[in-house]
């Protein structure tokens, strides 16, 4: 299950409390989910958007790597996926989604027998591409506005119930939507600031100082309200687990929460994400329960990355290990033989004229800016909201921290060359749906062959 832009720090199971509701907690049943397995309190993003950290999620390569990193770039092909490593094994293999980013174009729907749009509206075709149309603005602009877990978790249930096979093993990946902004929770979950009557009602979170600048008062209402999100979300992963024990399927069930990235509300003075490095858009939380596999109640305090999610389940599962990846099980740290792991994160975005990379280990972050070759270095001990930073000129001069991030950016060159990956991959296939609506509108003869 990955919650798009859902916050580690957010979690009442990470020790977050509401500042407008302190009372009320954020994610009961993450919380319960957690105390049945293992909880991760430093667990790392590769980046800090939707595309490339959920390309890393399902693959086990890092940004670097896989390549996809732009607006409009995609997998490629060539490139194995967690859902194929399953197919290959024998499993049915299912995902349901309903954010733009994780549409098949993006290569997404690779391995998987059944790959669902749950979006509320339409896809059109002109909605994706190698540069931002209009087209894609609006259809990022309607998900916004959209709510679509209940959606999801629905077809995902429905999926369940009727399997044809009840004996066959399954893997199924779950994206939920709803954190992401724009912040609308229902009337049941917007419980965090009841007293609030300023002009904030959840929408155009990215618009909103247009015209003026937020108060802090402001500001906390646009975190209860995405407290609310987080909210109403758990239920839905509630609604998940609850089916589970319906049919049950829970004591066999391997269960993996997770995110792609957090979102930030001023704390280095912008808001959202796709910005920054800084932890409040790259620590994101990662739960795994596996009753009488996994050890209920533990807790891993060192620093882990996204990448490692899918040689985990790998792992855990008894499959051979991701051929193309070098990153490895999480399964070590909760038995107690590895502390902290460094964790390699990027922003590389020309169409932004962002080029920014970071490495965390321990208490110990730096942050490097390609475009003012200029470095921060952080001590997260003392400086946990990365505010007192000791600028450097170059990575020679940030001593160790400096070092290890060179080192593991030259690992990614080389292990990027000895996949001969095609960076920001632009091939010719085009998914099924979009052959068919291309049908449809009478652009291709439904008679036609490939190479035509």
């Amino acid at each position: 299950i990955s919650i798009d832009s859902l916050r580690g720090d957010h979690l009442s199971a990470n020790g977050y409390r509401s500042a407008t509701n302190p009372d009320r907690a954020t994610s009961p049943r993450m919380d319960a989910l957690a105390s049945d397995g293992v909880r991760f309190e430093r667990f790392l993003s590769s980046t800090s958007w939707t595309l490339p950290a959920h390309v890393t999620m399902l693959t086990g390569l890092s940004d670097p790597v896989h390549g996809v990193t732009d607006i409009g770039q995609r997998l490629d092909p060539m490139r194995t996926t967690l859902a194929e490593a399953f197919g290959a094994a024998g499993y049915e293999t299912t995902g349901f989604f309903s954010g733009p980013n994780l549409h098949p174009y993006y290569g997404f729907a690779h391995g998987f027998d059944t790959y669902e749009n749950c979006a509320s509206y339409t896809v059109g075709l002109d909605a994706f591409g190698a540069t931002i149309s209009p087209a894609m603005i609006d259809i990022h602009e309607r998900s916004h506005l959209d709510i679509s877990g209940p959606r999801v978790v629905d077809a995902w249930g429905k999926w369940l119930e009727n399997r044809e096979s009840v004996d066959e093993p399954w893997f199924s990946f779950v994206h939920l939507w709803d954190v992401h902004y724009d912040f609308l929770p229902p009337r049941d979950f917007d419980v965090f600031d009841p007293a609030y009557r300023g002009a904030i009602d959840g929408t155009r979170f990215l618009a909103s100082e247009k015209g003026g600048t937020l108060s802090p008062r402001d500001i906390r209402h646009w975190l209860a309200l995405y407290d609310g999100e987080i909210l109403s979300v758990d239920a839905q992963i509630g609604a998940i687990l609850d089916k589970l024990d319906a049919l049950g399927l829970a004591e066999n069930t391997l269960v993996v929460v997770t995110a792609d990235h957090g979102d930030e509300f001023k704390e280095h003075g912008a808001k959202g994400h796709q910005k920054t490095l800084h932890d409040e858009v790259v620590r994101i939380p990662l739960i795994v329960r596996w009753p009488g596999r996994i050890p209920a109640g533990t807790v891993v305090g060192g620093t882990a990355g996204l990448v490692a999610i899918a040689p985990t389940l790998c792992d855990l599962a008894g499959l051979p290990p991701l051929a193309e990846s070098r990153a490895e099980s999480l399964r070590p740290m909760w038995e107690g033989q590895d502390a902290d792991r460094p964790v390699l994160m990027s922003l590389h975005l020309p169409s932004r004229g962002l080029h920014v990379t970071a490495v965390q280990q321990g208490d110990t972050k730096v942050l490097w800016d390609e475009n003012s070759e200029r470095g921060a270095i952080y001590d997260l001990g003392s400086d946990p909201k990365e505010v007192s930073p000791r600028w450097v000129k170059s990575l020679s001069e940030a001593g160790a921290p400096g070092k290890l991030l060179v080192r593991m950016m030259d690992q990614a060159r080389r292990h990027e060359e000895d996949l001969a990956v095609t960076e920001g991959y632009q091939g010719q296939a085009l998914p099924d749906e979009v052959i068919a609506e291309l049908e449809r509108l009478g652009y291709i003869d439904p008679g036609s062959t490939e190479e035509d």
